[in-house]
């Protein structure tokens, strides 16, 4: 019964997204303001994993600005057949800082990895090796601000892969 699964879980603020992959429902709430943000998923109807943030996206928070498209809910970017999800987190920063929460919505649901993209906001999800699976291109922030202002800090980018258990630097 989703009422009884949501009577532990308080979302703070309204419902601003929901998707359905097959027995899955992701719903997204918040304030207008985009102070603060809940994440819940369910699983034929049972809470299966909550988050508390400032603001959540299914897929890419800025998509329409900057028209990426990460990957669809239920695209197997692991590569190990079974469908994911992909959570975005902003934290309120002026340009900082974005994560990405991400899930296996299969058989079984568990959370594979989340990823801390720092500054990265234009990050692609894209199959470069021919392997089965994505992987995900961001930028390395760990000299941001070093000896000059942020819009001339260095950020090469920097490719990710899924390797067995979470998304590590490619070989």
């Amino acid at each position: 019964n989703v009422a009884q699964a949501y009577d532990s879980f308080k979302p703070v603020g309204s419902l601003q997204e929901e998707r359905i992959y097959d027995k899955y429902v992701v719903r997204i709430y918040g304030r207008h303001d985009m102070s603060e943000s809940s994440l819940g998923i369910l699983k034929d109807g049972n809470l299966v994993y909550t988050l508390q943030g400032h603001f959540f996206s299914i897929n890419s928070i800025y998509e329409e600005e900057t028209g990426i498209h990460m990957c669809d809910i239920g695209t197997n970017i692991t590569g190990d057949g079974e469908p994911n999800l992909v959570i975005s987190e902003w934290s309120g920063g002026a340009h900082c800082c974005f994560d990405l929460h991400i899930f296996e919505i299969g058989r079984n649901f568990r959370h594979i990895d989340t990823i801390e993209a720092k500054h990265s906001q234009n990050i692609i999800f894209k199959n470069i090796d021919d392997s089965p699976g994505f992987e995900i291109i961001v930028q390395d922030w760990t000299f941001a601000y070093w000896n000059t202002c942020f819009a001339l800090s260095p950020a090469p980018s920097i490719i990710l892969k899924y390797d067995g258990k979470g998304f590590s630097a490619a070989h």
